[in-house]
């Protein structure tokens, strides 16, 4: 491979390390271990990835809270998403459309999505 990769030539390349991909263990793998061997681990976590909360209930509450601003909270942008490979596309789309990059590198722009559990990386298109 050259000092500068395709695209296909990455994908290939992750292939190959996903054939031998040993996934992080989860936190319900982790506590079924015996006790010699589990790590302690805190009763709370905190995530705050948008894929975890969905716009529509986000507006219902805001709206509850603040419903004399019901038209402004139906028009504000929020960044959750029900749909991992659609928010990839909308978000290479609106790289490749500004006009604020340069055209050669807005064509250069790839979505992809990395599984944590196989360690594959799959191309978006």
């Amino acid at each position: 491979m050259s000092g500068n990769p395709t695209v296909e030539e990455l994908l290939q390349r992750n292939a190959q390390k996903a054939r031998s991909h040993r996934p992080i263990p989860t936190l319900s793998e982790i506590s079924q271990q015996p006790p010699e061997q589990q790590v302690p681990m805190p009763k709370i976590f905190i995530d705050c990835s948008a894929e975890l909360f969905k716009n529509d209930h986000v507006r219902e509450t805001l709206k509850e809270r603040a419903p004399a601003h019901s038209s402004a909270i139906n028009e504000f942008g929020l960044p959750g998403f029900d749909n991992l490979e659609q928010s990839i596309r909308d978000d290479v789309a609106l790289v490749h459309k500004s006009p604020l990059l340069r055209k050669e590198l807005a064509e250069r722009t790839h979505g992809f999505v990395y599984d944590i559990t196989t360690g594959k990386v799959t191309r978006v298109t």
